[in-house]
């Protein structure tokens, strides 16, 4: 992909949005770094960037362009990883989500919807809920996190779901191990302050 292209998108959404390279990490479902070690990339002289097809339209929905401002060919999408618990939720039809983020988490300083895309019930969750994150909040010992795991050899990434206990991430699920947090391969995303469940005329 083209890092100046890419960089040069980011820095007017940023402007406009007032959001930092982290959140739109995250956003994109990549380490809180990508985008900053994109920028070291390209100061060191390097043209392309690593992005996985997933993460790539993602990233161009966000920024509203088209993927084909960064590159030609999208490359196929990265395999190796299971599915990812959550993915950033938008619903399709009219719905006041912030309206519903405000009601049930007043105090998130960055709420941001992910739906679940497989049963918790270790959490009370289920496939189909809607979980509200906080992106500029700092997860505590026993919270319910979502979290980026990254492929270092593709840059992609899956969400995982699990309970805070430094440092590691324990799953819902039993048969899953623990998880370590490290900033360069799994990074805590932020903490679960609120969820509900979503009727047909908001489902998406």
């Amino acid at each position: 992909m083209k890092i100046k292209a890419i960089l040069q998108a980011v820095d007017a959404y940023e402007q406009e949005t007032g959001k930092s390279d982290r959140a739109i990490s995250l956003e994109i479902g990549m380490s809180e770094s990508a985008i900053r070690n994109w920028r070291r990339r390209l100061e060191a002289g390097e043209k392309d960037a690593s992005i996985g097809a997933n993460a790539l339209v993602r990233l161009a929905k966000v920024l509203n362009v088209d993927p084909a401002d960064f590159t030609e060919i999208q490359p196929p999408p990265a395999s190796g990883f299971e599915e990812s618990y959550a993915v950033a939720w938008e619903p399709q039809k009219a719905f006041q989500v912030e309206d519903v983020m405000k009601s049930l988490a007043p105090k998130a300083k960055s709420p941001c919807p992910f739906k679940l895309t497989r049963d918790a019930p270790a959490f009370n969750l289920s496939k189909g809920d809607i979980l509200i994150l906080d992106l500029n909040s700092s997860a505590k010992t026993g919270d319910i996190v979502l979290a980026n795991r990254v492929d270092p050899n593709t840059g992609s990434a899956e969400t995982l779901l699990g309970r805070y206990l430094p440092p590691y991430i324990s799953p819902p699920n039993a048969s899953e191990k623990p998880q370590l947090v490290d900033s360069n391969l799994i990074s805590v995303m932020g903490p679960v302050v609120a969820s509900f469940r979503p009727d047909a005329n908001s489902a998406s």
